[in-house]
């Protein structure tokens, strides 16, 4: 279905890479403490397209301790109008990556059920204060 003038329309959302480690001597006991890193990242493509990828990377905290549980990537692939109103680096880096983000939160949920562990979800995250402080921080480098 091919975007009008002003919409856009997701076309395409797919895992392009997944790793997963169980903790060595998890033992389950308490609460899991996460550590989470995002990364977006926007290509053009032909046709009035777009490509947003998220990278999310999560570890597990065990006291001082930080050891890599997930790194996930997911790409999805938006066709849009000619007057389509939001720049498009604001709604791939945002909205792009809010669409997104619920398919890696479900990922990681049923790898960590399938490696019999605590419950793991990724909580809400804030992709416009996100960008937002991106973007103060490549103005305040530049």
């Amino acid at each position: 279905m091919a975007a009008s003038n002003t919409e856009i329309h997701l076309k395409d959302i797919y895992l392009s890479s997944s790793s997963f480690q169980r903790p060595k001597n998890y033992l389950g006991e308490g609460e899991d403490k996460l550590s989470i890193s995002i990364k977006t990242a926007k290509d053009d493509l032909p046709n009035r397209q777009l490509m947003t990828t998220l990278s999310v990377k999560v570890a597990l905290n065990k006291g001082e301790i930080k050891e890599e549980l997930a790194a996930i990537e997911m790409q999805a692939i938006f066709e849009y109008g000619e007057q389509f109103a939001i720049p498009l680096e604001n709604f791939a880096h945002v909205n792009a990556a809010a669409i997104i983000y619920p398919f890696i939160r479900e990922h990681l949920a049923n790898l960590a059920m399938k490696a019999n562990m605590n419950r793991i979800l990724l909580p809400p995250f804030n992709f416009v204060a996100f960008h937002k402080s991106k973007e103060d921080n490549e103005q305040n480098l530049g």
